[in-house]
């Protein structure tokens, strides 16, 4: 009779445990230190979409979803932030240990990578706010998670989640609009069979179409104009005058946006004469090679989009709303007008802020504002509109050092990911973590190019791009070490006579 084996523990549970202890503590500590949650200027219109009850409005609608869903039990704002910070939490060790099944990597990059997901302060700081910035990075970590399970065992339950979760994060931030495709890539060059692929893509699509056509028509039953999203309308346009500004040359514009193009050019002529009289009166000029890009011609009251959208509508959302699809095509055209200028003065400083984002509202608490506004007295039931914290103004300086953070992440991932192919590192890992890098690979560069051309990047929006550059880079350069480490026989002779000159690139680097 052969004798019982126990079975022997996972030797990595202790990092499960770890996280939800460090959680809890960390926790517990911010909100010491910040009792109240952040607020920014999204922040009203999600709980005006929750207090209203809406299925449709200027941003999408699925973050609200969550706020209605947590004030269907409590308003307490405590319990919203601790919901949002432990479905971070929850997905992070989903993403850790799904990352550790695919690669046998050092004690130390296994400690880096927990310690980046879970002492980050980013993380914690993201989820104390009223935004929708931690629950899309917490959904994208589940998305690209399920994207290297589904290489790894495709199985059907796993293709229908991750549907669900491609449907969530649609629903939570439009960023998500190219997720679909790197999903469906993903699935199309994946080894399951021909009628697995279908029964894996056909959903994403219909059940993608099906909520864009249902956010278009309730957008139509609200505001009175079909239209998928009418802050993208708005957010084009403001990208369009952000380098329309520069232009010297103006053209009059076809009859559709004569009225709106003239009170654009009547704005910028005014704002050239200004700039002209404080340079005459301060002795220098802007510097606009190293200005950072904002939204601000989407929000300036003053500016031509709001002033032109006043005329048309007075109201609040269906202003914005009505006036969306004609700032989409005006947009489009100032683009198409002016490439050039577009390219110089909204592209590449766009591109210099996605390796070097501005730190934005992680600055200070609370835009530097000691009171908020009447949608989050209403929502948390607050006794006055005071809100405080136990460090002073809540100010801080530790994010401005992210951005370089940033760029050296980037640069290791990048240049680790090249070497990894030039060595030929991918002989001594498993099949899965070569097709999960590649996958990050293409994550990265979709959105680079998608970020760059939809929005002005911040910190905040870089924060899953972040993990997932860090998490790769760490055994990367691991690899590089073990690469550059001399075999613990150097120095003696070969007795292998019939292999004698054997490849020093990839003698010292041995299987994981």
């Amino acid at each position: 009779m052969e004798p019982k084996t126990l079975p022997q523990k996972n030797p990595d549970r202790i990092y499960l445990y770890a996280a939800i202890i460090i959680s809890l503590i960390q926790f517990y500590t911010f909100k010491y230190l910040y009792p109240y949650p952040n607020f920014l200027p999204d922040s009203y219109n999600y709980l005006r979409s929750a207090l209203r009850n809406m299925n449709a409005n200027l941003w999408p609608v699925g973050y609200p979803k969550l706020i209605s869903l947590v004030g269907f039990f409590t308003h307490y704002d405590t319990a919203l932030i601790f919901v949002q910070y432990f479905i971070y939490i929850a997905a992070a060790l989903y993403f850790f240990f799904t990352f550790l099944s695919i690669i046998q990597c050092s004690k130390w990059v296994k400690i880096g990578i927990f310690v980046f997901l879970f002492l980050n302060p980013a993380f914690i700081f993201i989820s104390n706010y009223i935004s929708s910035d931690i629950f899309f990075t917490s959904l994208s970590l589940i998305w690209i998670s399920q994207l290297f399970r589904i290489i790894k065992t495709p199985r059907p339950a796993l293709i229908i989640a991750h549907v669900f979760i491609l449907l969530f994060a649609f629903a939570v931030r439009y960023n998500a609009l190219f997720y679909p495709i790197i999903s469906i890539v993903v699935i199309l060059l994946s080894n399951m069979p021909k009628g697995r692929k279908a029964f894996g893509i056909v959903p994403i699509f219909l059940t993608l179409m099906t909520f864009a056509m249902y956010t278009s028509n309730e957008n139509k039953r609200l505001f009175g104009t079909q239209q998928f999203s009418a802050f993208g309308g708005w957010q084009l346009a403001s990208n369009a005058l952000t380098a329309y500004e520069y232009v010297e040359e103006r053209n009059p514009a076809p009859e559709k946006f004569a009225a709106l193009h003239t009170m654009v050019n009547n704005y910028f002529d005014t704002l050239k004469l200004k700039k002209q009289r404080r340079a005459e009166l301060e002795g220098e000029e802007e510097d606009d090679e190293n200005r950072s890009l904002t939204a601000h011609y989407l929000w300036y009251e003053k500016g031509p989009l709001q002033k032109y959208s006043r005329v048309i509508t007075p109201t609040g959302s269906k202003r914005m709303a009505t006036v969306g699809p004609l700032f989409k095509d005006y947009g489009t055209y100032l683009i198409f007008q002016h490439p050039g200028a577009f390219f110089k003065y909204y592209i590449l400083p766009n591109t210099k802020q996605y390796f070097f984002p501005r730190p934005e509202f992680l600055s200070k608490y609370n835009m530097g504002r000691s009171v908020v506004k009447t949608e989050a007295v209403k929502w948390f039931n607050y006794d006055s509109e005071t809100v405080v914290t136990r460090i002073g103004r809540g100010d801080t300086s530790l994010f401005d050092y992210y951005p370089v953070l940033i760029v050296c992440i980037t640069l290791l991932f990048l240049g680790g990911s090249i070497l990894y192919f030039m060595k030929k590192w991918y002989l001594f890992t498993t099949d899965q973590f070569r097709q999960a890098l590649l996958i990050a690979l293409l994550f990265w560069i979709t959105n680079l190019f998608f970020s760059v051309f939809a929005s002005p990047i911040v910190l905040r929006y870089q924060l899953f791009n972040m993990a997932l550059a860090f998490t790769f880079a760490l055994p990367l350069v691991d690899f590089f070490l073990r690469a550059e480490t001399p075999p613990a026989d150097a120095g003696t002779p070969l007795e292998d006579t019939e292999n004698p000159d054997p490849d020093p690139e990839t003698t010292a680097l041995q299987p994981l």
